[in-house]
């Protein structure tokens, strides 16, 4: 297991969690030099909005890092509906959801 915190930064200056992820490897590919099926990557999903992007783009970079970003797929939402929708569906492993404070 990998455990990943994504911090940033308030409003006051001060250096804050703002998500934690824990990625558990449940199986391992035997051939290196496999491709990687779209259906065996995690799915993200976020609504598009500046705070989402953000933490997204934290979280891309965390993955490049680490090299696993070949193991997720991104998908933005820039309608409400369609976000909702595709939540109800359960058709994802992880969603990236704002707070408003």
């Amino acid at each position: 297991m990998n455990k990943y915190v994504i911090k940033g930064v308030d409003s006051k200056g001060e250096q804050v969690t703002i998500g934690m992820l824990d990625l558990y490897y449940l199986t391992t590919n035997l051939d290196e030099n496999a491709d990687i099926l779209d259906e065996d990557k995690i799915n993200v999903l976020y609504f598009n909005d500046e705070v989402s992007r953000f933490v997204v783009d934290r979280l891309r970079a965390v993955f490049i890092a680490n090299k696993i970003d070949e193991y997720f797929l991104f998908h933005s939402f820039d309608d409400v509906d369609q976000f909702d929708g595709k939540l109800l569906s359960l058709d994802y492993d992880v969603v990236v959801r704002t707070v408003n404070l």
